[in-house]
């Protein structure tokens, strides 16, 4: 049995990426709320963890991408198959119509 599991999004993954984005909101707010207290290596100490929750979001980033490209695979995969059914179904609506009509006639004794 074909499943699409795999290319849900893992609602974890977005837990992370908000809360990486709060921290790093956080940590910018507290520089500007008092920036003369962010010197020295109390600034070098907040940029460092302002660089290491980005960095985080990048991972996370990352991941995200990859599931979109999957999903939009998946999308992509999922018209051609409709399309083809489409076709398939115009084809037989015709096919039908032709049989009809070539039954009528026979019917009529038009042949």
């Amino acid at each position: 049995m074909n499943s699409i599991q795999h290319i849900k999004i893992p609602l974890s993954l977005l837990d992370r990426m908000n809360v990486d984005h709060a921290r790093i909101n956080a940590q910018i707010n507290a520089m500007a709320d008092n920036p003369t207290a962010y010197t020295g290596e109390v600034l070098k100490h907040a940029l460092s963890v302002i660089q290491w929750h980005l960095s985080e979001q990048s991972e996370q980033l990352e991941v995200l991408q990859r599931h979109a490209h999957r999903i939009n695979c998946l999308i992509d995969k999922t018209d051609e198959i409709l399309s083809e059914q489409e076709a398939k179904q115009a084809f037989t609506a015709k096919s039908y119509e032709t049989l009809n009509r070539q039954d009528e006639q026979l019917l009529r004794g038009n042949v």
